[in-house]
């Protein structure tokens, strides 16, 4: 089990006792009164206890956290009410705080914002310490230590931004911007680590654990920076430099280890060498200072170079035997990326917006006074930023209508800045899309997306012809016994689709060929598309033979990039301003002074708001300069230009560019082009797909219906002989004490059958319709429709609902007399229309083929999406746009369907339509009776 490794807790800060209830009371009682005084008496009672158990640092630490959090929100309070310092009429309290790391060091000061900074650094110290006795041997100690060590780094970052900076002058050490600074980034560090331990606990991946150190390492190189510069280099022991010197170089070892590791995973051994060795002069590195650190770190660092050896050693042993790689150089790897996790959090408990001590203390006048202060200063702040941010915006402008520094960049040769600004981001949008290789990739796809087409049409083709020859085989064997309609009638249809399907894909694949013969021809025009070629064809910016001017062109382009580069660092200086102006507001509180003023404001505010001066005269003096440079600029860049001839060359780029324009307009019409294919095809793929399923549907039923057949032919083989009896009336009767309703699907078969005549005690079949027989399984007919096709209808099955009453017998063919079909349908037909088998037809995608016209591409003619005009230019005949007035159908209207022409079942009739694109699930009744 790998051991924890050390970490460091920071020491809090030692105070001496002091009272705090006399002067604050006498203060009350002098500026409000004393019964005000004698109200507040409580409350300072209770700060009084609270400072009084931090000088002794009594309790857990839990309950010293509390109690530090308490007192700091009564700080809070205490600083917008009474000013603590040593001026005539205010609070004098004297507050002692000793150095965190240099004991013997004292600091006395006489202000409440001194006071703040120590309790706030004492609670960073105080979650340190909890971080530290938390259980790191378990999963969730690991999370409450980084969570601990995090918030420990919120609490110095705040000391470090806000408290620290209102600190009288000499600032302590201990509590200075610096030192806070540092510890922050130590705490984070020590987070970090502690992360990694519960990642590698946990069995992460090893790449990931890599990132992990990359970044433990780097944060503590960031501490060991701050140590190394004043003032923290003289006030801490050398012992914190040593250990987090020997902490940078362990983790970056075990970056490059864990590196390693996932190398080896991929048997990279070669890589993983190098990764190893690299390890090794980290390790090196951390044995320089390792002397001087705690014996956990020198038996963590012990550990880990064994560890190294060992895998170094097992990696040139296989390397030597079985690989037989040649090992690279460091820096010809990449570098490990750092995956920071570790962030500062600001505690909660800090927030005094909650308390109610000293409620009844604070002068309403005071208030406002410090609200109208305040507003005044976000104005002048604001009007400040506005000039700074207008200034920049003009600059950029009034560059860019001169043509800077495009134009001073053109006399350098292979910029991208003489081409003209259209053409260039043209040239970089073909350079980042892949240029002739996504044309090629598009003509892939498009091979690709034909090929798939052309086999779903021939599986769906072969899958009807070889339903069609089954029946007709069967037609052939059982002759008049066979009563369904033939197959050949019904897949017509769906052949038909197929031969359009089919006569789309030819024409398509002619305009394919067209744009690969168009691509080939012109692959090396495409491919001569780059910014460095159009760049090289452009002419050549240079000074003229003979100057005419009075200055020479070398001084006119010194003068405008000396110009320019003083624009440049007039900007930067605007950035510097702004946030020097953000720096002051913060600093800016004058509270203390408004408690101590009575009367009128004015005069005060107007001394207070002189701080600002300084900063507003750097303001205008910033906009001035910038005023002279742009001057300065507009009458150098017109010498500038006359010089060199600028417009002249302007406008030979201009026609030097043509004929890479036509190139570009070529690339884009092909890419236009096969895109426009390859939408195509990608309907059409959808639409057979659609075609393919209903194929399916209808050789599934035909199938079902089959069987059924066949069931009903072999069941008339094996039934007894009819033997015709005396019975009452003289009517022959059959025997039925065979046949049994429970052992076959109830079905009610539309096509001519044999009529059984029905028992002695039953009344006649009731007719319906053309002369149906009407029976206990079947409904009936619904009015006859126009049937376009010429074909017999094939046998509809309506499920029964609920299964046939005892009472009744097995359900019969019954064919009407030859008269009556001819009766019941109109003459142009020669049957019903062609029944639902069982269930809704699905969506259809009514593909109509079509001849392409003269002079069409098919790609436009059968497309889904209808574009806009086609594009004029030399590629146009041979695209897959259409001509004018043409318009392309679409692959998702439905068609006739073949199924279609008959209500559905009732069951069935009240089922809302499905939407396109959603799954069917087709069923058929035959399969509910056969489950049961």
């Amino acid at each position: 089990m790998v051991q924890p490794s050390m970490l460091l807790a920071v020491h809090c800060k030692k105070t001496d006792s002091v009272d705090l209830k006399a002067p604050v009371w006498n203060y009350i009682a002098a500026t409000y009164s004393d019964h005000q005084a004698n109200d507040a008496t409580d409350d300072l009672a209770t700060v009084q206890q609270l400072r009084s158990e931090i000088v002794g640092l009594t309790g857990s630490l839990p309950q010293l956290r509390e109690t530090i959090c308490k007192y700091f929100r009564a700080l809070c309070l205490m600083e917008t009410r009474f000013p603590i310092s040593r001026e005539s009429g205010q609070v004098h309290i004297s507050f002692v705080w000793y150095d965190a790391f240099r004991h013997s060091k004292k600091t006395e000061q006489c202000s409440i914002h001194f006071e703040k900074a120590a309790v706030l650094f004492n609670l960073a110290a105080v979650l340190t310490q909890q971080a530290l006795n938390a259980d790191r041997a378990t999963d969730a100690g690991r999370k409450e230590a980084a969570r601990f060590f995090q918030e420990a780094a919120g609490v110095f970052a705040e000391l470090r931004d806000v408290v620290s900076l209102r600190v009288e002058a000499p600032r302590p050490v201990d509590i200075s911007p610096e030192c806070a600074n540092m510890l922050e980034r130590l705490c984070l560090a020590q987070a970090q680590e502690l992360t990694f331990e519960k990642f590698r606990a946990d069995g992460k991946n090893p790449g990931i654990l890599a990132r992990l150190t990359r970044q433990v390492s780097a944060f503590y190189d960031e501490v060991l920076r701050c140590l190394s510069v004043f003032p923290l280099n003289q006030h801490f022991d050398r012992s914190w430099t040593a250990h987090v010197a020997v902490k940078s170089a362990l983790y970056e070892a075990e970056s490059q280890m864990q590196a390693a590791a996932a190398l080896h995973l991929d048997d990279d051994v070669h890589i993983e060498i190098t990764r190893l060795k690299e390890a090794q002069k980290n390790i090196a590195t951390a044995k320089r200072d390792i002397k001087m650190t705690s014996k956990e770190l020198n038996q963590q660092l012990a550990d880990m170079e064994e560890l190294l050896s060992a895998n170094l050693r097992r990696a040139e042993r296989e390397n030597s035997t079985v690989y037989l790689q040649r090992v690279p150089n460091i820096a010809d790897l990449p570098a490990i990326q750092a995956f920071p996790v570790a962030k500062s959090v600001t505690p909660s408990g800090l927030d005094a917006s909650q308390e109610d001590i000293f409620r009844e203390v604070i002068p309403d006048g005071s208030a406002k006074a410090l609200s109208r202060y305040t507003d005044v200063v976000d104005a002048l702040i604001r009007e400040q930023n506005d000039r700074l941010a207008g200034a920049s915006d003009d600059a950029r402008l009034r560059l860019r209508e001169r043509d800077l520094p495009d134009c001073l960049q053109a006399l350098d040769a292979g910029t991208a800045s003489v081409l003209p600004e259209g053409l260039r981001a043209e040239l970089e949008q073909l350079e980042d899309s892949g240029g002739v290789r996504h044309l090629n990739d598009l003509k892939e796809q498009i091979q690709g997306l034909r090929k798939v087409a052309i086999d779903e049409l021939g599986n769906v083709e072969r899958d009807l012809q070889r339903e069609a020859s089954e029946d007709s085989e069967l037609r052939e064997r059982h002759r008049a016994a066979w009563r369904r309609p033939a197959s050949a009638a019904l897949n017509a249809k769906f052949l038909e689709k197929v031969a359009g399907y089919k006569a789309n894909l030819a024409a398509a694949g002619e305009s394919d060929s067209r744009l690969e013969q168009r691509l080939a021809q012109n692959s090396g025009s495409f491919s001569a598309l780059s910014l460095d070629n159009a760049v090289t064809a452009m002419p050549r910016l240079q000074a003229p033979m003979v100057n005419v001017g009075s200055e020479e062109p070398a001084q006119i382009v010194t003068k405008l990039r000396q110009a320019l580069d003083a624009v440049n660092r007039l900007s930067s200086e605007r950035a510097a301003l702004e946030e020097a102006l953000k720096v002051e507001k913060n600093k800016d509180n004058i509270l203390p002074r408004i408690m101590a003023v009575s009367g009128s404001y004015d005069k005060l505010f107007a001394e207070e708001l002189k701080k600002y001066d300084p900063l507003k005269a750097q303001v205008d003096e910033n906009l001035k300069k910038q005023a002279e440079l742009m001057s300065v600029i507009d009458r150098e860049t017109a010498a500038y230009k006359h010089a060199f001839g600028y417009t002249e060359w302007r406008s030979a780029c201009e026609t030097a560019s043509g004929e890479v324009r036509r190139n570009m307009a070529g690339y884009k019409e092909v890419r236009n082009n096969m895109s426009e294919g390859l939408r195509f095809y990608m309907s059409l793929q959808e639409a057979i797909a659609v075609l393919a399923q209903q194929a399916g549907d209808y050789i599934l039923t035909r199938r079902l219906q089959r069987d059924d057949m066949l069931e009903d032919i072999r069941r008339g083989a094996d039934a007894p002989a009819y033997q015709p009896q005396g019975g009452p009336g003289g009517r022959p009767q059959m025997d039925m004490s065979n046949l049994r309703m429970d052992q076959h699907p109830p079905r009610v078969l539309g096509a001519p059958a044999q009529s059984y005549p029905p028992g002695p005690n039953q009344p006649p079949p009731q007719q319906f319709g053309g002369g149906h027989q009407a029976t206990a399984f079947n409904t009936p007919a619904p009015a006859p429709q126009p049937n376009p096709h010429n074909y017999p209808p094939p046998p509809q099955y309506y499920p029964h609902q609920g299964g046939p009453p005892p009472s009744q017998d097995r359900p019969q063919y019954q064919a009407p007399p030859p008269q009556q079909q001819q009766q019941q349908y109109p003459p142009q037909h020669q049957g019903p229309p062609p029944p639902q088998y069982g269930h809704q037809a699905p969506p259809q995608y009514g593909y109509q083929p079509q001849a392409p016209q003269q002079g069409q591409q098919p790609y436009y003619q059968q497309s889904p999406y209808q574009q806009g005009p086609p594009q004029q230019g030399s590629y146009s005949n041979q695209s897959y746009r259409p001509q004018q007035g043409s318009q392309p159908p679409n692959l998702s209207e439905g068609g006739p369907n073949p199924y279609s022409g008959q209500a559905p079942p009732p069951q069935q009739a009240s089922q809302p339509p499905q939407q396109h694109g959603q799954q069917q699930t087709h069923s058929n009744p035959l399969t509910n009776w056969f489950k049961r």
